[in-house]
């Protein structure tokens, strides 16, 4: 096989026809620049991939625009998931049956209710308060009578953006004693990265903490105080109808430890997916307690690491063998949330432990400036990060993508729009593939969102890192250039 060209296992497991393949492999044997290679590949796959992964419902409310790929999906199991999106209340004549099996792109309500629903009858009633009400019926409307329900989570919605009230974290000057500042205070410590002179307060209750904001901004000892932030934890992946994994061919190339490109996942704990992938993954940390109570259940971190390794595959020249690792660190624990505390916790302690290019497929809403100053002194030393923009339509910035240092990565199709789910503001400096289809303990998961975008662009990254040797800052336009956010004139 052509060094160039592509993998065997990505044509054997692929869910693109082998004529469709013959051409990609044609076109990636002649791109030469690693760059270019994971351009083609993507561009070329990413629609396929997403015909390929079964049950994908994206349904945009505000704008009234629906996607969607389904194959045997019950009515029940339809309508479940309509009502979870939009928030309708939902009614179905007792009896009706239907299997839904279709395929479109960017239809509107009316047309995609038609499509999904095929031979059935159904209305949609607007209320004067309230939501609207979708009833589906063979017969007729008025024996819609059974109501459904959007189906229970099987864990707690993650909690939105925000404040912890009673929390603060400070940046003081060096020889500052923290302690007493914290007992003048009546507060607590209870995180520190003293090497950094950063400590998360913990007080009695909201007022005590702003008592202790005001004071402390006119202390000369401290250079910036502000709330500790909630920053959620990024949606899991789903059952996808897929068998086995496709087989996974590159290897960790043997260097010493000053040649090895190290990737920071910062993310939940990363579990083991055995040979060879755990050959690419070192000794873990954490910033939090647990994270791997539940050893079936697929972590984030696990498909941010899968996705992360296929795309080094793909943009590595050959696909042969890397010198590229993947250094974990926990900040979500089993707590179902992160702080910007723990998040800038966790970034030191990957570089720390030598990593030059930091993942950050997780986000919130609001303001860090100790989390910022963090990120702008590592990325003047040379450091990388690559952030996601969030899966919210819009244009709220979002910490930290949304930081100047930061290559902020947002979802987009083919042709470099952005996906409709997606953020689309000014702070985005690239668009990239959204979709990964990841493993676990011989079962298939889907993931899509920008989480699954930065993942593909730091692996790339790494991979332009580890063969070209250029420095950060060329990589750095590299990416912008190559990935290109195509917005509307």
């Amino acid at each position: 096989m052509d060094s160039r060209a592509l993998p065997d296992s990505f044509i054997r497991h692929s869910p693109l026809p082998a004529l469709q393949w013959r051409l990609v492999n044609r076109l990636f044997s002649w791109a030469r620049p690693a760059a270019l290679r994971f351009a083609i590949f993507f561009l070329l796959t990413t629609a396929a991939l997403g015909a390929s992964a079964a049950d994908v419902l994206d349904w945009d409310a505000r704008n009234g625009r629906v996607r969607a790929d389904i194959t045997g999906w019950n009515l029940e199991q339809l309508l479940e998931r309509v009502t979870a999106h939009t928030g309708w209340e939902i009614f179905l004549e007792p009896g009706t049956e239907h299997t839904v099996s279709t395929r479109f792109d960017d239809f509107t309500t009316g047309d995609a209710l038609r499509s999904l629903l095929g031979p059935l009858n159904f209305a949609v009633v607007p209320q004067s308060e309230g939501p609207a009400r979708l009833y589906v019926f063979q017969t007729s409307r008025s024996r819609a009578t059974q109501r459904v329900e959007a189906p229970s989570p099987e864990e707690p919605l993650p909690e939105k953006s925000g404040i912890i009230s009673n929390e603060l974290v400070i940046a003081v000057k060096p020889g500052t004693n923290v302690e007493e500042l914290a007992r003048r205070l009546g507060a607590k410590i209870t995180g520190r990265i003293d090497e950094l002179g950063i400590y998360r307060l913990a007080f009695e209750d909201e007022a005590s903490a702003r008592s202790a904001m005001d004071a402390l901004r006119d202390d000369p000892d401290v250079r910036s105080v502000e709330f500790n932030l909630v920053v959620p934890t990024p949606p899991a992946a789903q059952p996808a109808a897929f068998g086995a994994a496709p087989p996974f061919s590159l290897k960790p190339k043997v260097v010493g430890d000053s040649d090895r490109v190290i990737v920071g996942l910062v993310d939940t704990a990363v579990q083991s997916l055995g040979p060879p992938w755990d050959d690419f993954l070192l000794d873990s940390l954490s910033v939090v307690e647990g994270g791997l109570t539940e050893p079936d259940r697929l972590l984030h971190g696990t498909s941010m690491f899968e996705t992360l390794l296929r795309s080094v595959e793909i943009s590595s020249s050959g696909g042969e063998s890397t010198p590229v690792r993947i250094l974990s660190v926990n900040v979500f624990g089993d707590g179902g949330h992160s702080t910007t505390f723990d998040i800038a916790r966790g970034i030191h302690m990957a570089l720390e432990g030598g990593a030059t290019l930091i993942n950050l497929s997780l986000g919130a809403s609001g303001s860090s400036s100790v989390l910022q100053t963090l990120i702008a002194d590592s990325h003047a030393q040379g450091a990388m990060f690559f952030g996601a923009a969030g899966n919210t339509p819009g244009t709220t910035p979002t910490i930290p993508a949304s930081f100047p240092e930061v290559i902020a990565v947002t979802a987009g199709d083919p042709q470099g729009n952005i996906r409709s789910y997606a953020n689309s503001g000014d702070f985005v400096d690239v668009a990239a593939p959204d979709l990964a289809i990841v493993h676990l303990a011989g079962r298939s998961y889907y993931i899509r969102g920008t989480s699954v975008s930065t993942a593909n662009v730091s692996g790339l990254a790494a991979a332009l890192t580890a063969s070209s040797g250029l420095p950060p800052g060329e990589i750095e336009a590299e990416l912008r250039r190559l990935l290109q956010v195509k917005r509307p004139e």
